[in-house]
């Protein structure tokens, strides 16, 4: 009888024990969502999910002009937040992978996306054209085409999918002109009443590990 007994208790202990690192998990996963920190327990909140480091594989022919870009680059907003960007191979260099984050001025990420940039299957090889998709942290994503212009910019055109009262449609040109010397412009417009309105110009500069 008290062998029973004991045992009772002893798997009402162990069920215990496993409600508190249940809920004890989710408390965990919600700072880490979230990207905040515990008092007293590290520093500034970092991405849930660090870049790796940057691969050394090539790209393919179809995505050549955007080698330049490979590694990780910020900007600085005029409110004091930064945007880093790393670019990197994958699947071999079919695909090109873009993560970011944007920090507030105490370090804190307070929001981030990814980009996969692509072959155009459909277009003429001739014509350089690829595709792109982003996805962020608000449940957001866009897709467009990319094409390189005639001097040598990157055109980026696409389709905004989300809620509310966000711009249907988001163009960006990216000026590798200087890339060599370590940095790059970035100037981006949506769309808006029937035309295109500006949102700014960013200027990213290289990080060297």
């Amino acid at each position: 009888m008290h062998r029973h007994r004991n045992k009772f208790t002893l798997m009402r202990g162990v069920v215990s024990m496993r409600g508190r690192l249940a809920r004890m998990t989710l408390v965990v996963a919600a700072l880490g969502a979230f990207g905040c920190s515990s008092p007293g327990l590290g520093g500034p909140a970092k991405p849930a999910s660090p870049p790796p480091a940057v691969s050394p594989v090539t790209l393919s022919s179809a995505l050549a002009p955007l080698t330049p870009l490979i590694g990780e680059w910020t900007a600085d907003f005029p409110n004091g937040m930064t945007d880093t960007k790393r670019f990197e191979p994958m699947v071999g260099g079919t695909f090109l992978r873009s993560v970011h984050w944007v920090t507030d001025a105490e370090g804190r990420v307070v929001y981030e996306g990814e980009s996969i940039y692509g072959p155009d299957p459909e277009a003429d090889p001739a014509s350089g054209a690829m595709l792109w998709w982003y996805f962020n942290a608000t449940g957001g994503w866009m897709h467009g085409t990319l094409v390189v212009r005639g001097d040598g910019t990157l055109l980026f055109d696409g389709d905004n999918h989300a809620t509310g009262n966000q711009t249907p449609r988001v163009m960006v040109i990216i000026d590798l002109d200087e890339v060599a010397a370590g940095r790059y412009s970035n100037k981006s417009w949506s769309w808006h009443e029937g035309r295109w309105v500006a949102e700014g110009e960013l200027a990213y500069r290289r990080e060297v590990d």
